[in-house]
């Protein structure tokens, strides 16, 4: 009887207690490590500079009316991406960023 009791108190207050998030120190849950402002990790908003290459994920979104946006014609074998608020213009091939208009759309 004694053991079902323990049981059943160590269940309540389990079920009871409330889940642990520590902005302050970017901790979730459990300890981990996570984006200081409570985001789960891959959710942060991804922004990329010159020379580094754009995923492939990303390259889908092309801004065709281009001068609409007060944007620049591509070069042959480049095209403007759009992700988010941001342009950037891009190797068709390779996907390497050569310019960025930050907070355009």
């Amino acid at each position: 009887m004694k053991r079902i009791s323990m049981l059943a108190a160590a269940l309540c207050l389990t079920l009871a207690a409330p889940a642990y998030a520590d902005h302050g120190t970017g901790k979730g849950k459990g300890g981990h490590k996570g984006h200081p402002h409570g985001m789960p990790p891959g959710q942060a908003k991804k922004i990329w500079n010159k020379g580094q290459v754009l995923p492939r994920e990303y390259r889908a979104y092309v801004v065709r009316q281009y001068a609409a946006y007060d944007l620049y014609a591509p070069r042959q074998g480049y095209v403007w991406v759009r992700v988010d608020r941001d342009a950037y213009l891009t190797a068709v091939a390779t996907g390497m960023i050569l310019d960025v208009v930050r907070g355009l759309f």
